[in-house]
C-alpha cells in the first residue's frame, strides 16, 4: 500500500513536470513569433528606408549639374549689375520734366502760345500744324545741320515761280509740314513735360556750341485708343524758343512730296 502511495506520487510529480515543461515551451514559441514578427517589422522598416535613401540620392545633382547651376547663378548675378549699371546711367525719362501737364485736350486746347517758352512753342507748333498756318510755323522753325543742306539743296531745284511762292527753304518746308503731317487736333494730350538737353533720336549732327536746348516730351491718346510718344527738340534763339526739325524728318517730307527721290531710287 505505502509503495503504491509513492507511485502515485512520484505520477503526479511527472504530470506536473511535463505539464509545466509544455507550458514553458508554449510561452517561449509565443515569446519567439513575437520576437520573429517584430523582425519581420524592422526588416520592411529597413527596406523603406533604403529605397527612401536610394530615392534621394538619385535626386542629388551630379557634379557636372551642380558645377552648371553654380554658373548660371554666376551669370544671372552679372546680368543683373550690368543692368543696374545701365539703369543708372539711362536718363530717366519720367519724372526728368520740369513742367510736367497731364491734362485731357478740352483743357490744352491748340492756341498760337508764342515762341517765349519751350512748352508754349511746342502748342504753337501743333496749333500750326493742325491749322495749316505755314507763316506761323516757319517762324518757330530751325532745321538741324545736315537736314539744312537738303531743304537748301530741294529749294535752289525748284522752278522760280515756286521758289517766289515759298520765298525761303523754311516756308517751304513749314508748308510741307503743314501739307503731309498726319491731322492729331483730336488728340487727347496727357502728358507734355519739358526735359533738359537734347532727348531723342535723329540729331546725331547738333552743334555743340553751348546753345541752350530743351526737349518736350508729349504724350497723346487718339480716338483709336492708342497712346503715342513724340519727343520734339527746340532751341533757344533771340527771337524765342525754335523747334529744331531733324534731317530725317527734312529728308522724309522731301521724298514724299517728291522734292527729292528715295535712297533706294537714287541709286
Amino acid at each position: 500500500m505505502p509503495a503504491l502511495r509513492w507511485l502515485s506520487a512520484l505520477l503526479l510529480v511527472l504530470a506536473l513536470a511535463a505539464g509545466a515543461a509544455v507550458w514553458l515551451q508554449r510561452q517561449e514559441a509565443a515569446r519567439m513569433r513575437t520576437e520573429m514578427a517584430s523582425l519581420r517589422d524592422d526588416s520592411r522598416e529597413l527596406a523603406k528606408l533604403r529605397a527612401e535613401n536610394q530615392r534621394l540620392a538619385a535626386a542629388q545633382p551630379s557634379e557636372t549639374e551642380l558645377a552648371r547651376l553654380r554658373a548660371d547663378h554666376a551669370a544671372v548675378l552679372r546680368m543683373r549689375g550690368e543692368i543696374e549699371s545701365l539703369a543708372a546711367r539711362t536718363p530717366k525719362i519720367a519724372g526728368a520734366g520740369t513742367a510736367t501737364e497731364a491734362r485731357p485736350d478740352a483743357a490744352d486746347p491748340m492756341v498760337n502760345a508764342g515762341k517765349a517758352a519751350p512748352a508754349a512753342a511746342a502748342k504753337t507748333v501743333r496749333w500750326a500744324i493742325n491749322g495749316g498756318a505755314p507763316d506761323v510755323l516757319a517762324a518757330t522753325l530751325a532745321v538741324a545741320p545736315g537736314g539744312r543742306e537738303m531743304l537748301q539743296t530741294a529749294f535752289d531745284g525748284l522752278p522760280p515761280e515756286r521758289r517766289a511762292r515759298y520765298g525761303t527753304p523754311e516756308r517751304m518746308l513749314a508748308e510741307l509740314l503743314c501739307a503731309t503731317t498726319q491731322n492729331s487736333g483730336s488728340d487727347q494730350v496727357l502728358v507734355r513735360e519739358e526735359l533738359p538737353g537734347v532727348q531723342g533720336g535723329g540729331f546725331e549732327s547738333m552743334p555743340a556750341d553751348g546753345a541752350d536746348f530743351r526737349t518736350i516730351h508729349t504724350r497723346t491718346q487718339g480716338a483709336d485708343g492708342r497712346v503715342r510718344d513724340s519727343y520734339q527738340v527746340f532751341q533757344s534763339t533771340p527771337d524765342g524758343w525754335r523747334w529744331v526739325v531733324s534731317p530725317g524728318l527734312v529728308l522724309k517730307r522731301l521724298v514724299e512730296t517728291g522734292l527729292r527721290p528715295a535712297p533706294s531710287a537714287a541709286k
